[in-house]
């Protein structure tokens, strides 16, 4: 008979192998799946047990011939019971004594049935230490879960001046779990504020919560991976670039250039919803970058190879442009102040002189010399901080000297920033309702009702 027949081996009358094929079967065997005093049938013939040898050489020789070759002699030689069901023992076998030849049937079915109950045995305990381990799991989950402070604990902390506890804090019980706590449709959105906190007062980044909701909804060229490792990384790649840049020997643009060159005024008027310290995605890109250049100081101080060359003053330059964009952004007084200029140099330099002053006046002292590849990018800027000076008048109208200026660099401006192609669009609004004959105010309240998600009011 040919070996493409299959078989079903029936255990203690309810259970069912199969269907298989001969050579399936003898693997079957092997395994132990089933004994000797199981039945089998197979195209369509009769139900045999596999122990009765006659009537299964007479219906399924082939079954019969292969047991021939696969048990030991004993069941070739005896028309009863054979002794074993292989010539395999297992370890788990060891535990129980084969039964003897003299015993007959009677030891065989004792062996058998002794193995089934042990293997049941086996397999119900087995099920309950899973059961058990889940339990204990969950408790420990819940253990844990208590473990973790109330949010109004960490907001309370996060509220004081110096952020040290608070830090120590999440690190030590919310940060292991955040994972799980920014899942929760329920508590996730409360402690999204206080993960931002953390993450832009330390890396940057919070294991378990992906860069796309620590960033949440941002312009759609603004692609700044804001990390202190990415910070410092494009730094190194792109040092000698940089500072051509800031000594205003060329527009350079990457990373470092379009973060310096942000007007802090446009990122203190764009807070974001979910955001309270930083108050948006902006402003944690320069807390990390402020976190990653001194780091990088560090490492050039250190002697540490392949860190580059960072200079005391590039340093201090970057340095005093960042704590001027957070300062402004923060509602704090600038370092720099009136004197901007004597205290900066270069790019930076003006541009924190622009973004200081009060009066038109006071701003055209702060150009310095540059290279005319740049005339365009400080226009822009010059614009921006006309704007800013309107915005912090208040009441009233903006006088002659303010509009002569506003339209000799109203060319400049456009939808997007020349460096970063983030968008202008509410302020070349502003700039048209002032330039157009409305008070300030008046067209700070229009603002409002177009830009509800902006403040043009400080």
């Amino acid at each position: 008979m040919g070996s493409t027949k299959i078989y079903l081996v029936r255990r203690d009358c309810r259970q069912f192998l199969g269907p298989m094929t001969k050579d399936e079967f003898r693997r079957s065997l092997a395994r132990l799946d089933f004994g000797l005093q199981d039945e089998i049938s197979g195209h369509t013939g009769p139900w045999v047990i596999l122990d009765h040898k006659e009537q299964l050489t007479e219906a399924y020789p082939e079954i019969s011939s292969l047991l021939a070759e696969s048990l030991p002699l004993s069941w070739r030689e005896t028309t009863s019971h054979a002794r074993i069901i292989s010539r395999h023992r297992t370890k788990s076998d060891r535990g129980l004594k084969s039964p003897s030849h003299k015993g007959g049937g009677d030891g065989f079915q004792e062996y058998l049935v002794k193995r089934r109950n042990r293997n049941r045995f086996v397999t119900v305990f087995a099920l309950l230490l899973v059961i058990g381990l889940g339990y204990a799991y969950q408790a420990y989950l819940l253990k844990k879960k208590d473990d973790v402070p109330p949010v109004s604990e960490m907001q309370a902390l996060s509220e004081k001046p110096d952020l040290t506890e608070f830090l120590n804090a999440m690190g030590i019980k919310v940060i292991p779990y955040a994972a799980k706590i920014i899942k929760s449709q329920k508590n996730g959105s409360s402690w999204l504020p206080l993960f931002r906190l953390y993450a832009f007062n330390s890396t940057g980044n919070i294991e378990g919560i992906s860069q796309k909701i620590l960033k949440g909804e941002v312009q759609a060229n603004f692609n700044l991976e804001c990390t202190v490792e990415s910070w410092k990384r494009n730094w190194k790649e792109n040092e000698v670039q940089t500072q051509q840049f800031l000594s205003g020997q060329s527009l350079q643009k990457n990373q470092w250039t379009r973060l310096l060159s942000m007007d802090p005024n446009w990122i203190k008027r764009r807070p974001q919803k979910g955001w309270e310290k930083p108050i948006n995605i902006y402003e944690g890109c320069l807390m990390t970058a402020d976190l990653a250049i001194h780091s990088v100081a560090e490492e050039v101080m250190a002697g540490r190879p392949g860190q580059g060359g960072l200079t005391k003053e590039v340093f201090q330059a970057v340095r005093l442009r960042l704590e001027h964009q957070l300062n402004v952004v923060r509602g704090l007084p600038s370092i720099s102040g009136a004197d901007a200029s004597a205290n900066e140099v270069g790019t930076l330099g003006m541009l924190t002189c622009l973004e200081t002053q009060t009066t038109v006046v006071a701003m055209s002292k702060c150009k310095t010399v540059i290279h005319s590849k740049l005339d365009s990018f400080i226009g822009e800027h010059f614009v921006l901080a006309l704007i800013q000076v309107a915005v912090g008048q208040g009441k009233g109208v903006a006088d002659e000297l303010w509009k002569s200026a506003a339209k000799d660099g109203a060319g400049f401006m456009r939808s997007e920033d020349i460096m970063g192609s983030m968008e202008y669009v509410s302020e070349l609004k502003f700039l048209e309702l002032v330039l157009g004959g409305l008070e300030i105010d008046q067209a700070k309240g229009k603002m409002k009702i177009e830009f509800p998600d902006q403040k043009f009011d400080q």
